[in-house]
């Protein structure tokens, strides 16, 4: 059993805010199993470092402190992205 994750950076604007841009990483954390590529977790970290998870397939519970530990990576590498972005962002 091998759990992997995905990342990607989007741009959220901030109008009503004189801060410059933001930004949230969208994860998914793929089984290296199921052959279609489908995700069995997905989730989004935003700019205010909040987060949400949105369980995609059914989860085996002997297999979901795997899933956990692997969305705790992807996590922390999303809150890496959007700090790196948010620091090199000129405010307006």
């Amino acid at each position: 059993m091998a759990f992997t994750y995905l990342l990607e950076r989007r741009k959220q604007p901030l109008e009503s805010m004189n801060q410059g841009d933001a930004y949230e990483v969208i994860f998914e954390i793929h089984h290296d199993d199921i052959v279609d590529g489908s995700p069995v977790l997905t989730g989004v970290v935003d700019w205010q470092d909040g987060v949400n998870f949105y369980y995609q397939q059914f989860m085996d519970p002997g297999e979901f402190s795997a899933i956990m530990a692997c969305a705790l990576e992807a996590v922390k590498a999303a809150r890496m992205m959007i700090g790196e972005r948010w620091c090199q962002s000129e405010p307006k």
